[in-house]
C-alpha cells in the first residue's frame, strides 16, 4: 500500500470526504487530496503532520516506516481501542474474556497444525 492509499483508507475510516480533509488540513481544494490518493503528487512534510493529526494516525503508518521496535497500531486497531475506551466495566470485561478465549483457540490451532 502506498502513501496515497493509506491517506484514502484513513480518510474513509474517519468518514471524511476529500473536501472535509482538505479544509481540516488547510489545503486549497479536494483536488489536492484526490491527487495524493491517486499517487499523482505527494504531501510535503508540513502536510504530512497535518494529515496525521486530522486522521489520528502515526506518521510511521502514513509513511510506511517501521524502523523502530515500538508498539504501533493500524487505523483499524486505533478505532477498536477508541471504541473499547467507551465501554463500561462490564463491556471491557466481556471484550477481555473474548480476546483471551480467541488467543487460546488460535494458539491451540497453531500448535496442532505445526505438529507432525
Amino acid at each position: 500500500m502506498n502513501i496515497g492509499e493509506r491517506i484514502k483508507e484513513s480518510r474513509q475510516r474517519c468518514h471524511m470526504l476529500q473536501s472535509d480533509l482538505a479544509a481540516r488540513i488547510g489545503v486549497k481544494s479536494s483536488g489536492i487530496i484526490s491527487n495524493w490518493e491517486r499517487g499523482l503528487n505527494k504531501p510535503n512534510a508540513e502536510q504530512i503532520v497535518a494529515l496525521c493529526r486530522a486522521l489520528n494516525i502515526p506518521a510511521s503508518y502514513l509513511l510506511d516506516y517501521s524502523g523502530k521496535d515500538e508498539f504501533e497500531a493500524t487505523p483499524e486497531e486505533i478505532g477498536l481501542i477508541e471504541e473499547y475506551r467507551c465501554l463500561d466495566r462490564y463491556g471491557k470485561a466481556a471484550v477481555s474474556d473474548l480476546i483471551d478465549n480467541e488467543a487460546v483457540r488460535c494458539s491451540e490451532q497453531n500448535s496442532s497444525s505445526g505438529s507432525v
